[in-house]
C-alpha cells in the first residue's frame, strides 16, 4: 500500500511515514516538514503558524517541535519521493529539501524532484504531466515491484 498527498496531504502524509512502516512508498508534494523553519518563510505563516500553534516558535518551542513531522524523522522507513514547485511561497523549497536531506541520512530511498518557476499550484503542462508520471512511477515499483523507468 502507498501513500500521497500535495500541499496538506503532502503534509499528512510526512506525518504518516513517521508514526508507521504500513507503507510501502509514499509521495509528498508540497508538504510542510518543519514547523519551525517554516515559520516567517511561508506566505501564510501568520494566519498558519500563530493561528494553529498559538504562538511564535520562541514563545512555544516545544509545541512547534511536537507538531513537526520532522520531530518523527528517526522512525521514518518508507521509500519517499518529494515533489515541490522551486517558487512556491506558501511551502517553501527548503522544506522538501529538509525532508530530502533526512531521508538521505537515513537510508531511506528517496528522490526529490524541484519544478524551476512553479508556485504552489504547478501552472505548466509539461510539469504537471512530469509531477504525475513521477509519481506513478515511483508507487509502481515500490508498491507493485515494477522495475524504475527513466523519463
Amino acid at each position: 500500500m502507498g501513500v500521497m498527498g500535495y500541499s496538506y496531504g503532502g503534509l499528512m502524509t510526512n506525518c504518516l511515514i513517521t508514526k508507521t512502516d504500513r507503507f510501502r512508498a509514499a509521495a509528498s508534494g508540497a508538504g510542510l516538514w518543519n514547523d519551525i523553519s517554516y515559520f516567517g518563510t511561508a506566505d501564510n505563516f501568520i494566519q498558519n503558524d500563530v493561528r494553529n500553534l498559538g504562538l511564535a516558535p520562541w514563545e512555544n518551542f516545544q509545541n512547534y517541535w511536537e507538531e513537526s513531522a520532522i520531530s518523527g524523522a528517526g522512525n521514518i522507513t518508507t521509500p519517499t519521493l518529494i515533489v515541490i514547485g522551486g517558487a512556491d511561497r506558501r511551502v517553501p523549497t527548503t522544506q522538501g529539501y529538509e525532508l530530502y536531506r533526512a531521508l538521505v541520512r537515513l537510508g531511506v530511498p528517496a528522490e526529490l524532484l524541484i519544478f524551476p518557476g512553479e508556485d504552489h499550484g504547478f501552472v505548466q503542462p509539461a510539469h504537471k504531466l512530469t509531477k504525475v508520471r513521477a509519481e506513478i512511477r515511483w508507487l509502481e515499483h515500490y508498491v507493485l515491484g515494477k522495475g524504475m523507468t527513466l523519463e
